[in-house]
């Protein structure tokens, strides 16, 4: 017989064998989930705009993407986030270029193209199976769960069964899997315990969880995806959500202005008032993705919450969809883009506004304002004249007191000499006026899309659309003695980042006037647009070295201004400073120690303040353990 600790022992061993059969299964599975995620997790991407996002998996290393329709559906433009073979080693890049080029005739899928040389990059193509997946199979979703940063994949896997491999929802089959699926998850891969993708994560049951489905791929053909087209689906019913939408618009708008004012806190009530109202103009979006009041409507709500990027991105598509509709897409966008510190942007559309909308009093109002901020205080009044004379051809009493009042208070900005020039007939300004609006017709009438070449670039830069330029010149100052209109245009084209154009319209002011301020203004808009310039082509790759010649240009400029035309504002001289040690910094990228040091002298000397910055700037990594530089440092330090 055996001892009581001999059974015991036994007893242990077997209890120890049989773990090993009732733990195995959970060890593999964990081994299986590691296995497949590391194989398909390259291939699974993000795709995302302002609005939305939702995962993709890569089916070529030519850039071909499979997804869900629905997750491409929202017309605004996409960006694509996605992990790829470039330099020698994984990263994460952004695809900007984002086409979808077809769909499938029946099912919720869409292919998508990027293009790998956009980044010199390699794709990492997924397997598809060709093999129907069986009831009870263990299958992997990976996706992007929806986050607020488009530059991080933060991909994600969650295991479970397949359930069900022909669950019929209205007339389709779809698998019916127990695994967890996420906001975001949409349009990603299902995937066996061999990496091989056997379906398209589509949708999940709201209120159920661990309940969701999937496209089955066994049986997919690309013959069987036709060219996507934006197509209309119901416009009647997009007008109905419409008009349901616009009755509640304006209380929202009303109670956001308060809220802004501190006059009010935000509600619950208020927040899914919002919520409602975004989800009748999204779903008027996929009934008539090519009605432009659609995103005008969504544009003014993302504006009202504060969400800019999706603001600016609803009103360029509406904008597209009608370049001489309303105003108001144009506002809201230039405003988006002030709020988003994209001040230059904001100039061109504020022009291209004012060009199509020069009988509204607001926008030389607010044009008027700006330019008074920006130092140009005679081009300020003179929008404040052209607004107040509008206001009154319209009837429009409180504007014009508004506008009037801005005259008187800003013209004191002015000489004697400078406010007798503005002193014209109103009926001079409103013939100013009317030969803009006459320039908006005729381009109306020719089929070309922008009133200035500036906004139809810009347009095709943010979201790819070709909005044909007028060819005529739109004339906001002609009321201008000649040279004066040259500086005024100069000036405008600094403000919208159009440095070469704004020294050539410099220079012709010179060229029309020996008067010294034409020549003091036209000098700034030429220092001003060389150092913008300079810092421009500097923050470029590669193109450090490039960017000396504007900084030497520019504090040759402000050179000549500070000797030969003062006396100097704050501004410029400030802007002098900071122009001389641009350009120590260009001869300390130059090696040229001699130079950098004279000129950080000088700009010390001129008023440059920040010397712990000049101590720690890599421009003058030739000069740091030069004595003469670390005295020069201390001097100024102390």
């Amino acid at each position: 017989m055996c001892s009581w600790e001999e059974m015991m022992q036994r007893k242990i061993e077997l209890l120890a064998f049989l773990s090993l059969f009732l733990l195995a299964p959970a060890v593999v599975a964990q081994e299986d989930a590691v296995t497949v995620f590391q194989q398909v997790s390259p291939s699974v991407v993000r795709l995302h705009n302002a609005a939305s996002t939702g995962t993709g998996v890569v089916l070529t290393k030519q850039g071909i993407i499979l997804t869900n329709a629905h997750v491409v559906s929202n017309p605004l433009p996409f960006e694509c986030t996605a992990e790829v073979m470039k330099d020698g080693k994984r990263q994460t890049v952004i695809f900007k270029k984002v086409k979808v080029t077809k769909v499938h005739k029946e099912l919720d899928l869409a292919l998508v193209q990027i293009d790998p040389a956009e980044h010199n990059a390699i794709l990492g193509p997924c397997r598809l199976s060709r093999q129907k997946a069986v009831t009870g199979q263990r299958l992997y979703a990976i996706g992007n769960p929806a986050t607020e940063s488009n530059i991080t994949l933060n991909k994600t896997i969650t295991e479970g069964l397949l359930s069900g491999v022909d669950r019929d929802i209205e007339g389709a089959k779809y698998y019916q899997i127990s695994a967890a699926i996420n906001p975001g998850n949409s349009g990603g891969p299902l995937s066996d315990r061999t990496g091989a993708v056997v379906g398209i994560v589509t949708l999940k049951l709201s209120d159920v969880d661990n309940v969701g489905f999937a496209i089955p791929l066994f049986d997919i053909q690309m013959a069987d995806f036709e060219p996507y087209t934006r197509k209309t689906i119901d416009a009647d019913r997009a007008v109905a959500l419409l008009k349901k939408a616009e009755k509640l618009m304006e209380q929202v708008r009303l109670q956001s202005n308060k809220e802004n004012r501190g006059e009010a806190e935000q509600s619950l009530e208020m927040l899914l008032l919002r919520a409602i109202l975004f989800q009748n103009c999204e779903e008027a979006a996929l009934y008539d993705p090519n009605n432009e009041e659609v995103f005008n409507q969504l544009g003014l709500l993302c504006f009202l919450g504060q969400s800019f990027p999706a603001a600016q991105a609803y009103m360029l598509e509406s904008i597209r969809l009608q370049p001489f509709g309303q105003s108001r897409p144009y506002e809201i966008l230039y405003k988006s883009m002030i709020k988003q510190d994209r001040e230059e942007n904001s100039v061109v559309v504020r022009m291209e506004t004012l060009a199509k909308f020069s009988n509204a009093a607001i926008f030389w109002d607010e044009l008027g304002i700006f330019l008074i901020v920006k130092g140009y205080a005679k081009e300020g009044v003179y929008c404040f004249l052209h607004g107040a004379v509008v206001a009154k051809q319209r009837g429009d009493r409180a504007s014009e007191q508004r506008l009037l009042g801005h005259l008187k208070q800003y013209a004191t900005l002015l000489s004697q000499s400078e406010r007798e020039s503005l002193i014209m007939p109103d009926s001079e300004v409103w013939g100013n006026v009317h030969k803009i609006m006459q320039c908006n017709t005729k381009a109306l009438q020719a089929g070309e899309g922008a009133v200035t070449a500036e906004f139809a670039s810009l347009m095709e830069d943010e979201i790819g659309a070709k909005l044909k330029p007028s060819t005529q010149r739109v004339r906001f100052f002609s009321l201008l003695p000649p040279a004066e209109e040259q500086l005024a245009d100069a000036r405008i084209a600094l403000l919208k980042g159009s440095f070469d154009t704004a020294i050539e319209l410099a220079e012709k002011a010179t060229q029309l006037s020996n008067e010294k301020k034409i020549a003091r203004g036209a000098l700034l808009v030429r220092a001003g647009s060389l150092q913008s310039q300079g810092f421009k082509v500097a923050v470029q790759p590669g193109k450090r070295v490039a960017a000396n010649v504007y900084f030497h240009g520019a504090a040759k400029a402000y050179r000549e201004l500070r000797d030969q035309y003062g006396p100097l504002s704050n501004k410029e001289r400030d802007a002098i400073s900071l122009a001389i040690y641009n350009e120590a910094c260009a001869y300390g990228v130059e090696n040229n120690s001699t130079k950098a040091l004279e000129s950080l002298r000088e700009a010390f000397q001129s008023g440059y303040r920040d010397v712990q910055a000049a101590a720690n700037d890599t421009d003058f990594a030739s000069l740091k353990d030069m004595a003469e530089f670390q005295s020069l440092i201390r001097e100024f330090q102390r």
